[in-house]
């Protein structure tokens, strides 16, 4: 059996976006309008594009590609749920954008007055054709593949984003032919825990990495086999569970100046970006680092960046 192996994208990106392709830039308020004005940029815009494959960075992706390879050749096709370009495949050509359905961030898609419509947009998304015409949906998806094993590793987040479409595709299968792993289920697709796949950290000490990685490591091992039926799926997380209940956390540490970059690539990005956060997302990496030191070098990195400005005006009037 074929696997169509979908995740969620990262905000991590190997390219910078330009100031065209970032939510925050966009003006419309309403939600049709919205979405209407960042497709347009997204078509319109001079920037290079490159395959998702090959511009999604970080630990969870690193591990997605992985599981992409662990089968026979040509057994899993990879797709994305993208917050800024709906559901891509891994080769869809894009530009570097900055969208995300994460509510503190002055990329999230979801505007003051429609703050938490994550649905509306990616159903808004999901009407912008691609070229080649390939499916813009979940639903699509099992349309277009419907002998084939729909496994979905994304967060929390993302299954509500795309829990209406995802219903849609489970209500088609009849639950059947789709294994989503996470550690729970959205309130809204609660019906549906029959194509659940439930796994926690007790699971890290087996598969590696960190939380950010479980459900696609999780995956990828429960995929490991020629039985691909749900019941098959679901004895073999259970028994990465009982391999050992308490997680251990394998961080890999890591000099100052590898750490100050990491800080100063995320301020150029998001000059607001606080460092509990970063810590946070330096840790979902792998990485490891005391607090004190990793606050240290934050702001000494913000210190910089605070300069910056200031030096080049000196340069310029010299």
């Amino acid at each position: 059996m074929r696997v169509q192996l979908v995740t969620s994208c990262t905000n991590r990106k190997k390219r910078a976006a330009t100031e065209r392709c970032r939510i925050r830039e966009l003006r419309s308020v309403g939600m049709e309008e919205r979405a209407g004005e960042w497709w347009a940029r997204l078509e319109e815009v001079k920037a290079p594009r490159w395959a998702a494959r090959s511009l999604y960075a970080g630990e969870h992706w690193v591990a997605f590609l992985s599981a992409l390879k662990a089968g026979p050749p040509d057994s899993r096709s990879g797709w994305v749920l993208s917050a800024g370009l709906g559901l891509i495949t891994v080769d869809t050509p894009v530009p570097a954008y900055d969208a995300t359905f994460t509510p503190n961030s002055p990329d999230y898609v979801c505007p003051p007055p429609s703050r938490g419509a994550t649905a509306a947009w990616w159903r808004l998304l999901a009407d912008r054709p691609l070229p080649g015409g390939a499916p813009r949906s979940l639903e699509q998806l099992g349309q277009c593949y419907p002998d084939d094993l729909i496994a979905i590793a994304a967060s929390h987040r993302y299954l509500q984003a795309v829990g209406e479409d995802l219903e849609r595709l489970l209500c088609q299968r009849r639950g059947r032919g789709v294994a989503i792993f996470a550690p729970s289920l959205p309130n809204s697709l609660s019906s549906w825990s029959s194509a659940s796949i439930a796994l926690d950290s007790r699971a890290q000490s087996m598969v590696g990495g960190s939380e950010v990685s479980l459900s696609i490591r999780v995956a990828t091992e429960a995929l490991s086999g020629d039985d691909l039926s749900l019941p098959t799926l679901r004895r073999r997380v259970a028994e990465l569970l009982r391999g050992d209940t308490l997680p251990r956390y394998e961080r890999t540490p890591a000099p100052d100046g590898e750490i100050l970059s990491f800080i100063r690539e995320a301020l150029q990005r998001n000059p607001s970006a606080r460092a509990t956060p970063l810590l946070r997302q330096w840790r979902d990496l792998g990485r490891a680092c005391e607090q004190g030191r990793f606050r240290s070098l934050y702001e000494q990195a913000a210190a910089e960046e605070r300069l910056s400005p200031s030096l080049a005006r000196a340069g310029v009037e010299a």
